[in-house]
């Protein structure tokens, strides 16, 4: 990283990193320019590599009378967004573009007004965007963008900023809701549950953690019709895989919450089942497994290994989803032990929120729509 950021002294006042970070600083009139040097240098240093243009993950598409102060809301309750935990990235069809205008001191930042098929109208921010490619007025293109919340003169309002666009060359696909038969029972007693295996013996039960005896991890899951989720998905990313295998045609919710861990309590737990596996099963395991046993994220569980490393306990090796421990201490590194706790402490902050959200939004049907 600080590689690439120093092929572009020239245009920089000062720039610094760390394993964890980079940082720098230049004339706010370079950024164009710093921008485009910094994709050419990181470009040359991939070299010949082949690789798939990356696909945007859309996590909703929208008309743009669905932009509001009301969902802008809600989608902060998934904050404190960054690394392992993204912003949304919602998204419209069919818009085109009424007019286009440029802002702030040196004209870099774009506003973009469009308009949908339904005849809503919506501005849109696009930061750095005066020197990139834009679609033209009159064009039909598909956009995606982020929402949030802010205030301006001490009003609330919404902020819509600009993603990327394409241009629409062909019919879009039909968007279809699933027809999932949704049962909520997140007020029910958990001594209901025996009775519904009774009831139904093909149920199938997602359930981790401390709760991991009462059905089957994220692992274990099979395709079937009845499925019933016991623990609270740690985020939408886990609870999207699970439903994706099981294809389910109800879902019954409970949604028990896992008890809720500082860092200190979750990393000591984290050690544990290292210990565990060091002892059973020569070091080797995966990211999934122990995300498994921590009702977690496999992120939280790669920031906590890598702190264990970083504090000095246990010498960790993860490659794509493989564990390798080894009962070899290797040497403290203080301020990247640091650096590692905060992020883990913000991971966790992340699977709280979703977990609270998912306990209280009034439509639970809301979170398993299928597009």
């Amino acid at each position: 990283m600080t590689e690439a950021i120093a092929t572009q002294k020239e245009l920089l006042r000062g720039f610094g990193g760390h394993p964890m970070a980079a940082g720098m600083s230049f004339d706010a009139d370079k950024l164009i320019e710093f921008r485009r040097g910094l994709g050419k240098a990181i470009e040359k240093q991939m070299g010949t590599i082949v690789r798939e243009e990356a696909a945007l993950q859309i996590d909703a598409w929208l008309d743009l009378n669905e932009l509001n102060l009301e969902l802008a809301n809600s989608l902060e309750m998934l904050a404190p967004f960054g690394a392992g935990n993204p912003a949304l990235t919602l998204a419209t069809r069919n818009v085109s573009l009424k007019s286009i205008s440029t802002i702030g001191k040196t004209k870099e930042h774009l506003r973009l007004t469009i308009e949908d098929e339904g005849g809503n109208v919506q501005s849109i921010l696009w930061w750095g965007g005066a020197g990139e490619e834009k679609p033209e007025e009159g064009s039909k293109f598909d956009i995606s963008y982020s929402l949030r919340a802010s205030s301006y003169r001490g009003q609330k309002q919404v902020t819509v900023q600009f993603e990327e666009f394409r241009i629409v060359e062909e019919k879009p696909v039909e968007v279809r809701k699933s027809k999932i038969e949704i049962k909520d029972m997140r007020l029910e007693s958990a001594s209901l549950l025996a009775k519904l295996q009774k009831q139904a013996p093909a149920l199938q039960i997602w359930a981790e953690g401390a709760e991991k005896s009462k059905g089957r991890s994220r692992f274990d899951l099979q395709q079937v019709d009845d499925f019933l989720i016991y623990t609270t998905p740690p985020s939408p990313v886990e609870l999207r895989r699970a439903l994706e295998i099981v294809k389910p045609k109800t879902i019954s919710v409970f949604a028990i919450p896992p008890a809720e861990e500082k860092p200190e309590e979750y990393l000591n737990r984290l050690a544990g089942l290292c210990k565990y596996t060091l002892n059973n099963y020569e070091g080797r395991t995966t990211l999934g497994k122990l995300a498994a046993a921590m009702a977690s994220r496999e992120s939280a569980i790669e920031f906590g290994l890598q702190w264990l490393a970083a504090a000095g306990h246990a010498s960790v090796s993860v490659e794509d989803d493989a564990v390798i421990l080894s009962a070899e201490k290797p040497e403290a590194n203080p301020y990247l032990q640091k650096e590692l706790y905060l992020a883990l402490r913000g991971i966790l902050n992340e699977i709280s929120a979703y977990r609270k959200y998912f306990a209280t939004v009034e439509d639970v049907a809301g979170l398993f729509e299928v597009h």
